[in-house]
């Protein structure tokens, strides 16, 4: 294929070829371990990428030897970067002395439960901006509460871009939001 002499298309023909190998993936963070480092693109574990990690035969069904693996990485990136950790599970099932045996500190565990709620109807007929009820059910320092939280809509979301609560609930006392949130 003729090389064109435009720097435009050159440009885009290296980021074509760096996407398609890997290369733009950003920071890493290497395993430690040459064999695994060499097969990952920049030589480890993309930081700001989203990783899936799933169990293999026997533990396809509850996952805990995925679970520990992910628990070790995680206790390794929050070590060397810092951060938090989001853990979502479908059942009261998280077990503390298993992440601190993986090095993840359960004394800062804040634990959350989340529920649907009905959402607001938009422009099409059964389709809502998602709403949920958000419990807060263990923060060491923290108050336990309950909130109804809706996502925001593109032109609903302010200039940070996170979630806010539902108009109703953000001006009431805690009492009546727990009390309407039910």
């Amino acid at each position: 294929m003729p090389q064109s002499a435009d720097p435009q298309f050159r440009a885009l023909r290296q980021r074509i070829r760096a996407l398609e190998q890997g290369r733009l993936c950003g920071r890493v963070t290497p395993f430690g371990l040459p064999a695994v480092d060499a097969a990952l693109p920049g030589g480890g574990l993309a930081l700001g990428a989203l990783h899936e990690i799933m169990g293999a035969g026997a533990d396809e069904e509850d996952g805990a030897v995925a679970a520990g693996f992910a628990a070790a990485l995680l206790a390794r990136l929050t070590r060397l970067h810092g951060g938090m950790v989001l853990w979502c599970l479908q059942s009261d099932d998280l077990y503390a002395p298993g992440l601190a045996a993986y090095g993840l500190a359960p004394a800062l565990l804040t634990r959350w439960r989340v529920a649907a709620a009905p959402s607001r109807d938009i422009a099409e007929p059964g389709v809502g901006t998602p709403l949920w009820r958000v419990e807060l059910v263990r923060c060491r320092g923290g108050a336990p509460g309950a909130w109804l939280i809706a996502e925001g809509l593109k032109e609903e979301v302010d200039a940070t871009d996170h979630v806010a609560l539902a108009a109703g609930l953000a001006d009431r006392p805690a009492a009546t939001r727990l009390a309407r949130a039910g």
